[in-house]
């Protein structure tokens, strides 16, 4: 997934646009609170338990409100079938929702589910196998304030504009995933398979100050948003999109540069925990996970290129993929 070091993202937006003309577009200020994602927070057989603090209502798709409540509760969801089966605790009553519901709370109100505070509303709907999924359906620009800090951390005054180029980078991703996603049941996970996102918990006011700051702004490419993939750590170098998704589109400018400024030794992101690291693996374990991680149809130098970045040699890494049958060896 997608993570990046405030001063390696900074640079690395600014080499896409230097580098291969992305442009970063100021969209018309929008009315309202502007473009809805939905996040998935969770899919399970259930029952998901959501806390209100303070008034709700809860809709069915079809916009009938079939409960409400002025006061705290603790709504119980459960499935049967197709069906949702509702409970409000302490009142006591119950309730029946074709297909899904939305839980809205009042102006004053908050959905608190596992420890975690979101805005917005929260949507549950049944989905296969008796399944339930947990949708948070919130303003683009609400969901941004809650991906932020836990993206890049609080990096200080001194990191404001890491902050702002994150804030276009994770803008111009989500609305990217809506525009993908536009005929599924949500835009968004909530974990590292997307943004990692934690509603209202742990906000800030430097990261919420960078995304009121760019707001509506979004990197574009050609006419189209562009594919803004980050990462926690580099290790010196980032990598060229082709050997890690060869199936992606593969973009112009998605290409790896270096991480550090022209004359300087050090990289931007060499103070990460993970910038360094080592594993050990038998040659048997390093065949299964080639042959798990890196598609059959990888072009042999683009394989070959993924070797050299973890330290395997070419050849060992091609005898590898035939037969992963040196469990002697060590990589």
């Amino acid at each position: 997934m997608i993570r990046f070091t405030a001063a390696s993202l900074l640079v690395s937006v600014c080499a896409c646009i230097a580098g291969c003309s992305p442009k970063v577009v100021q969209e018309p200020a929008p009315v309202g609170h502007g473009p809805v994602v939905r996040v998935l927070l969770d899919e399970a057989a259930g029952p998901f338990v959501v806390t209100c603090g303070g008034g709700f209502h809860i809709e069915a798709e079809s916009g009938a409100v079939v409960t409400r409540s002025n006061t705290s509760s603790t709504i119980t969801v459960g499935a049967a079938g197709k069906s949702l089966q509702i409970l409000l605790n302490p009142q006591g009553s119950a309730a029946a929702v074709e297909g899904e519901a939305y839980i809205t709370p009042f102006r004053s109100g908050s959905l608190v589910y596992a420890g975690v505070t979101y805005g917005g509303r929260i949507l549950v709907q049944a989905g296969e196998s008796n399944k339930l999924m947990l949708i948070n359906v919130v303003p683009l620009e609400v969901y941004l304030e809650g991906v932020l800090p836990h993206e890049m951390g609080d990096p200080g005054p001194d990191g404001f504009a890491a902050l702002e180029a994150q804030a276009v980078a994770a803008r111009t991703y989500a609305m990217k995933r809506i525009e993908a996603r536009a005929g599924e049941a949500f835009d968004v996970y909530a974990s590292v398979q997307d943004q990692l996102y934690r509603g209202m918990t742990g906000t800030n006011r430097l990261a919420s100050g960078a995304v009121r700051e760019t707001r509506g702004m979004v990197l574009m490419y050609d006419e189209r948003l562009a594919s803004t993939y980050y990462c926690a750590t580099c290790g010196g170098h980032t990598s060229d999109i082709r050997p890690v998704w060869p199936r992606r589109e593969p973009g112009a400018y998605l290409r790896g540069v270096l991480d550090r400024a022209p004359g300087e030794r050090e990289s931007f992101c060499s103070g990460a925990r993970n910038f360094r690291w080592s594993y050990a693996f038998t040659g048997r374990e390093l065949g299964r996970i080639l042959r798990r991680t890196i598609p059959s149809d990888t072009a042999p130098d683009s394989a070959a290129s993924v070797c050299r970045r973890v330290g395997v040699s070419t050849r060992r890494l091609m005898r590898l993929r035939e037969d992963g049958q040196h469990p002697a060896d060590r990589a």
